[in-house]
């Protein structure tokens, strides 16, 4: 794949849920040097890599020693890979990326109106010579060596209107209409007990597809929106390792958790990955 990036700059705005619940600019901006979260409002700058890479409960982090300072970093991340950006400056005026509306789609819109500018070089794909699997209550998730990339997902909840869910997605999917625009979901419940323990600090049901006792906020926009979501997670995870990774992904019942510990496995026992080919 050759590098690229955007060939101008674009900006959204948003709101945050997670720190202040005020409005958040977010600009994706032309660069050369993979793909970098800036806080405007700091001037820090973290790479997305697992060495800055921040464990928080719920979403996945950026930050430095250990304390995270950009928080939500995973749609961005898989709209970036999605649509092949090996390079790119993110730019927020604070340090939550807006869900917007729940999925990447936002961002994959922005992106098509920024265009993209290629980069000298190409990045070539992380590749296994082994499988990797991981378990760990109840929950498992496994690479395996493949010729292109593909997730099988599977998704169980024990609410009811919340059933058992899967999707395959591969090279074949497109990612701007069949990927991005799965939303983030949660239960009424879950979502009460994540404001008790201030995880929440603003947000609608605009931002997000509630799952009520007998109804969801808004019908779902995918035949396996639950699933797809959480393969849509995985991707942007994933995107930590600063390459495509060429494998067959299977998972079941796994999170934000279980994604980052799969990358760090990779990336030590990794048997290839050259990041930039001239």
């Amino acid at each position: 794949m050759r590098r690229c990036t955007p060939a101008c700059s674009v900006d959204l705005q948003g709101r945050a849920v997670r720190t202040h619940g005020g409005e958040v600019t977010l600009s994706l901006r032309p660069g050369d040097d993979g793909i970098v979260f800036v806080r405007r409002d700091t001037g820090q700058r973290y790479p997305a890599d697992l060495a800055h890479h921040v464990p928080v409960p719920n979403c996945t982090a950026l930050g430095a020693d250990g304390r995270a300072e950009v928080y939500f970093v995973e749609h961005v991340l898989a709209a970036l890979m999605g649509l092949g950006f090996s390079d790119c400056e993110v730019v927020l005026d604070g340090p939550e990326v807006p869900l917007f509306d729940g999925s990447a789609l936002p961002l994959v819109e922005a992106l098509g109106e920024a265009g993209r500018a290629e980069l000298p070089g190409e990045v070539a794909p992380i590749t296994l010579d082994r499988p990797i699997w991981l378990a760990n209550k109840g929950r498992c998730l496994g690479a395996v060596p493949a010729e292109e990339w593909s997730i099988d997902y599977s998704f169980e909840h024990p609410h009811p209107l919340t059933p058992w869910d899967h999707v395959h997605l591969d090279a074949r999917t497109e990612f701007a209409t069949g990927i991005a625009p799965a939303r983030t979901f949660a239960t009424s419940g879950e979502i009460q007990a994540l404001m008790d323990q201030g995880l929440i600090q603003g947000g609608d049901d605009s931002m997000i597809v509630v799952v009520y006792d007998d109804h969801l906020s808004s019908p779902f926009r995918l035949p396996h929106e639950l699933a797809t979501h959480k393969a849509l997670d995985l991707f942007g995870d994933l995107a930590l390792l600063g390459c495509p990774l060429q494998a067959r992904l299977v998972a079941y019942r796994t999170g934000h958790a279980d994604n980052h510990a799969l990358a760090q496995r990779i990336a030590v026992g990794r048997a290839i990955c050259t990041p930039s080919v001239p």
